[in-house]
């Protein structure tokens, strides 16, 4: 693991990693004073000037930074923890064909009665829920009352069950073991009790399940320390996180719990585009460590931490039990990398609808013989593949989602009979018995020597997505480095500026808003961008630089060091102009060259192919990608 150099602060106050609403009671003074002592930015003029402390964080535009009223602050405490409420038992989400369980609480009627996961409930007390938009309020009602409910599972005929509603203690935390080896954890926020849910699930089917389900769809996050102990129960007592403060220092996040691994199975973590801050944190561990494939779509981009200050702190600032919630940290994964705005990047990106059934796909069972089946070994952990499963019509369209989403780096087998594992190659649909496989990758790459490179980048959406050639050996010009660092980096942007070469409301436009907000390119002195113009290899590093310093905590430090802490005056750089010289040698350090630093001419013109490889050397290097061998 990369090494800190760094000062460890002591964080004393709760981190928070979560949103939420606004009120008021504090004094705008009072809170001038804690925005000017805590948030991690400094704070503008016009906020200090507002007149009400509602004025006042409005004028911040940070929707993290919440004044909360008493009964708002106990609202938001509560939406952490566990609640009660009367009815069967079970999560549903809506489907055409109706409410589909998606947990089922235990000591309820539902568990009881023997439901499970993915059963499908097709009619409540004879009400088709066929098109229905809800089945919650069919499902609730007070305590004691009946309630007739018609449910299918799987291809089975459907069957009838009488339940009586009870009180039922709604976890934020669900496990499950699905199939008899597939241990599935739902866990929708990071509370208090959240470690104490995942340990009493890992302890209760660790010895049956042969792999980890860990669901953080919708999670939008909760306490830091909570997401830290969780990731811990998997890798054990490590580093979870950083944490940078206004003033640069750093404090580690690490587990407050003594508890070692208690698995070493592999895992599955499903996100989405509402996965954000403390999950986003969980799930960034369990992926530098190693220990889990991500598998969904892109998630929120939240990396920035809250400190709550409250009565138990502050009584004379809230003597009536409200609170101030500020930004005062950003957070990085164990290698470094922000999330901020960016999110999390999926092992397997792919759409949402196939996420659970290519998690199921992914889980299936080491078989004694391995003829019809399949092995992909991706992340340093293997997975195994039903065959007659995967080439079901309820699976085989999950099963291309994952031929079309799987990159270079992974290895795929197929099953030759006994213990024999044969190479399978992904674009061979025909030898995958598939049919047809929606292909990201390009068709003019083979003889490319940064060929992973350039599939990777398809395979994420990064490089000239729906295209069918890169032409790799092409010029890279302004506008195509604009286009690539942005859909990486994904960003809203930060900063409008109008360019009159560049064509407004396009695509191209606003990924040059983004490169500009973020600091990583600038315009000529006559006002113009020149998106087609050609970028020389020191214009190219020195943008890329600038791309690692906003996203890497080590490349940040070393490109805002003084010039007199860094060789550039080295022989080596001599031939690059000065304004290049750092860039050129954060580039070189970092190993985001696609050759030797000696050999590079500065003023060549950087080829596609060659932005390609350094593009997806530094994703590796942020740990965002699995590095292909």
């Amino acid at each position: 693991m990369k090494r800190l150099a760094s000062r460890i602060l002591a964080v004393t106050l709760s981190l928070l990693l979560l949103s939420l609403p606004l009120a008021q009671a504090l004094t705008p003074q009072q809170a001038a004073e804690l925005l000017q002592t805590y948030y991690i930015d400094a704070i503008p003029p016009e906020v200090l000037e507002s007149s009400t402390v509602d004025e006042m964080i409005s004028a911040l535009g940070d929707r993290y930074t919440q004044y909360l009223s008493a009964e708002e602050y106990q609202a938001f405490l509560s939406s952490m923890n566990d609640s009660e409420v009367v009815g069967i038992g079970v999560a549903l989400h809506m489907e055409a064909e109706g409410a589909r369980i998606s947990s089922v609480y235990p000591n309820s009627p539902a568990a009881d009665c023997g439901l499970q996961k993915n059963d499908l409930i097709t009619a409540v007390d004879g009400v088709s829920l066929v098109g229905a938009q809800d089945a919650s309020s069919y499902l609730r009602g007070e305590a004691g009352t009946s309630v007739r409910i018609t449910v299918r599972r799987g291809s089975s005929e459907p069957h009838t069950y009488f339940l009586t509603r009870r009180k039922v203690d709604i976890l934020q935390t669900l496990g499950a073991l699905v199939d008899g080896h597939i241990g599935w954890i739902t866990c929708s926020t990071f509370g208090d009790k959240t470690a104490e849910h995942f340990t009493n699930i890992l302890q209760q089917y660790e010895n049956k399940a042969d792999v980890w389900v860990i669901d953080l769809r919708g999670n939008n996050g909760g306490l830091t320390q909570a997401a830290v102990n969780a990731a811990s129960l998997f890798i054990g007592n490590s580093i979870m996180a950083y944490l940078r403060d206004r003033n640069g220092q750093l404090a580690i996040q690490v587990p407050d719990i003594s508890e070692t691994a208690l698995t070493q199975k592999p895992a599955i973590v499903l996100i989405d585009g509402e996965t954000a801050s403390a999950a986003e944190l969980f799930a960034a561990a369990m992926r530098d460590y190693g220990k889990a494939v991500l598998v969904g779509s892109r998630s929120y981009g939240k990396g920035v931490a809250q400190v709550m200050l409250n009565q138990d702190q502050l009584p004379d600032y809230f003597p009536d039990g409200d609170a101030l919630k500020i930004t005062s940290y950003r957070f990085f994964a164990p290698y470094a990398s922000t999330n901020d705005k960016i999110g999390l990047l999926p092992t397997l990106l792919l759409d949402d609808k196939y996420a659970e059934q290519v998690a199921l796909l992914l889980s299936g069972r080491q078989p004694e013989n391995s003829t019809g089946n399949y092995r992909l070994d991706l992340c340093g952990m293997t997975f195994y593949i039903d065959g007659a499963t995967a080439l079901s019509s309820d699976y085989i369209d999950a099963f291309r989602e994952v031929l079309s989403a799987a990159p270079p780096a992974t290895s795929f087998y197929r099953g030759t009979g006994g213990a024999l594992w044969t190479t399978a190659s992904l674009e061979d649909t025909a030898l995958l018995d598939t049919g047809w496989v929606n292909s990201r990758s390009f068709d003019d790459v083979q003889s490319s020597p940064y060929r992973n490179a350039i599939q990777t980048l398809a395979a994420y959406g990064i490089a000239s997505p729906g295209e069918t050639q890169f032409y790799p050996q092409g010029t890279l010009t302004r506008g195509e480095l604009c286009l690539t660092l942005a859909r990486l980096f994904d960003v809203a942007p930060s900063k409008h500026v109008s360019f009159p070469d560049v064509p407004k409301n396009t695509e191209l436009a606003r990924a040059v808003d983004i490169l500009y907000g973020l600091g990583c390119i600038t315009g000529y002195g006559d006002g113009k961008f020149r998106p087609d113009a050609p970028l020389t290899n020191q214009e190219f590093l020195t943008t890329l630089a600038r791309a690692a310093a906003f996203w890497e905590l080590n490349a940040a430090a070393y490109y805002q060091m003084e010039a007199e802490a860094l060789p550039l005056d080295d022989p080596l750089l001599r031939p690059y102009a000065a304004w290049a010289r750092r860039g050129v040698w954060l580039c070189s350090y970092l190993d985001l060259l696609w050759d030797d630093v000696t050999t590079l001419s500065p003023i060549a013109k950087t080829t596609r192919e060659q932005a390609a490889e350094s593009v997806y050397r530094l994703m590796c290097f942020c740990g965002y990608v699995p590095a292909a061998s």
